[in-house]
């Protein structure tokens, strides 16, 4: 799986999938010389467990921060400034906000107060960066690689 990829499609509101071929004997036709990840979802036997180390921490993101995404809409109108950030929202409820490339984005909040986190897809960790006020707002990722900011909901 490409992170990058689905975190992107996923904040576009589009749909992504994946999955493994094994043949007859339980041998993997997918297994590539690149080093991709695969699973036989039979046995329970892993390899490479990257790639679904990855798929794991994007199913718990939506799952456990207690965001509503079946309520939520692509709006990349919110996006002020940023370089391959991508918007997911509940205008005025809830916000996701995919930074592909790392880096500095402005974003625009409806009026409000709003609880905003910095969660990393490469390792599932999480940092409170504290309320936020509707209207333009800037945030600073650490470094180039992808991040998502989120405000689950209004304080």
């Amino acid at each position: 799986m490409n992170r990058q990829s689905i975190w992107s499609i996923l904040t576009a509101g589009g749909y992504a999938t994946m999955g493994d071929g094994y043949d007859a004997s339980g041998q993997n036709e997918n297994q590539s010389s690149a080093g991709w990840g695969y699973a036989n979802w039979i046995t329970g036997d892993y390899y490479n467990m990257t790639q679904y180390d990855d798929a794991t921490r994007l199913i718990n993101f939506w799952t456990t921060k207690g965001i509503k995404y079946w309520l939520m809409s692509p709006d990349n109108s919110l996006i002020q400034s940023g370089t391959r950030t991508y918007a997911l929202a509940e205008t005025g409820q809830q916000y996701v906000f995919y930074a592909a490339a790392g880096g500095n984005f402005t974003v625009n909040l409806a009026p409000g107060t709003y609880d905003a986190h910095r969660y990393n897809p490469r390792t599932g960790g999480e940092v409170l960066l504290g309320s936020k006020n509707g209207g333009s707002v800037s945030f600073t990722m650490p470094d180039s690689n992808d991040w998502v900011v989120y405000q689950p909901c209004p304080i």
